[in-house]
C-alpha cells in the first residue's frame, strides 16, 4: 500500500461528516465502560485516528467511524449497502464485528490472517482507544483486558511491519 497522504475530496469529507453525525444516532443512549462516556466518542476517536494516518482509503475511514455498528446495535450489513456504503466499507465492517460464537484471539488472527493493511490499522486504532484508561473509568477485571489489548497491540503492529515495510 502507497504511503503516500490521501486528501478527501469535498465530497469524501462530506461523507465522513455525515457517518459522524450516523453513529451518533446509531449508538444513541449506549455509554462506555463504567458509564462516564457516550459510546459515540469512542468511534470517532477510533475514525479520526484512520482519518489520520497516511494512505487510508474513504472505505477505511468510514469503515473506522462504523466499527462497532454491526456488533454493537441492530444495524445488519445489508442496511449499510442499502444505504448507499460501498461493498469495501461493509466487508470492513463485518471483519471488525466478532460474532458471539468466535473466540477474541480468533477473531484477532482473523484479521492478521487476512493480510489487509486498512483493517489491521483499523482495529489497532480501536484496541489503543480501548486500552486508554482513566481511574474513574475502569471495570470489574480491567487489568486482564488491559493484559489482552498489550497482546493484541503486538501481534497487531508486528503484521503491519511485514505488510507494510519501510
Amino acid at each position: 500500500m502507497s504511503q503516500i497522504a490521501v486528501v478527501l475530496t469535498e465530497l469524501e469529507l462530506e461523507a465522513v461528516a455525515s457517518v459522524r453525525e450516523w453513529v451518533v444516532a446509531a449508538h444513541s443512549g449506549q455509554m462506555r465502560r463504567g458509564g462516564m462516556e457516550p459510546y459515540h466518542q469512542h468511534v470517532w476517536r477510533v475514525g479520526a485516528a484512520v482519518q489520520a494516518r497516511r494512505g487510508m482509503s474513504l472505505d477505511a475511514i468510514l469503515a473506522a467511524y462504523m466499527h462497532d455498528v454491526i456488533e454493537d446495535t441492530p444495524i445488519t450489513p445489508l442496511k449499510l449497502l442499502e444505504l448507499g456504503y460501498s461493498k469495501r466499507t461493509v466487508n470492513l465492517v463485518m471483519a471488525l464485528s466478532r460474532g458471539q460464537d468466535v473466540s477474541y484471539d480468533t477473531y484477532i488472527a482473523n484479521i492478521i490472517d487476512s493480510g489487509d493493511v486498512e483493517l489491521m490499522t483499523i482495529k489497532l486504532a480501536d484496541v489503543n482507544d480501548n486500552s486508554i484508561m482513566w481511574p474513574e473509568g475502569v471495570w470489574e477485571n480491567w487489568e486482564s483486558s488491559m493484559l489482552r489489548y498489550t497482546k493484541t497491540k503486538i501481534k497487531l503492529v508486528n503484521a503491519l511491519n511485514i505488510h507494510t515495510p519501510l
